[in-house]
């Protein structure tokens, strides 16, 4: 991977999704790849599911428009 390189891993997902199927989804996607960011459309970003998830990975969750 090139130095500054970055992988933000991209998230669809239904309004009420859990904390923990966001985290199985993105254990079994990631594989042994470092992530440093996660992303969703920007109207799901801040849902109860997808916070707690980026805050027990301690990341940042980002809203896309």
């Amino acid at each position: 991977m090139a130095v500054g390189a970055m992988i933000v891993a991209g998230f669809g997902f239904r309004r009420d999704a859990s904390a923990a199927s966001l985290r199985d989804a993105f254990d079994r996607a990631r594989g042994d790849h470092p992530v440093s960011g996660l992303a969703t459309a920007a109207d799901k970003a801040e849902t109860p599911g997808f916070q707690t998830f980026a805050e027990t990975l301690g990341l940042a969750p980002m809203g896309i428009d």
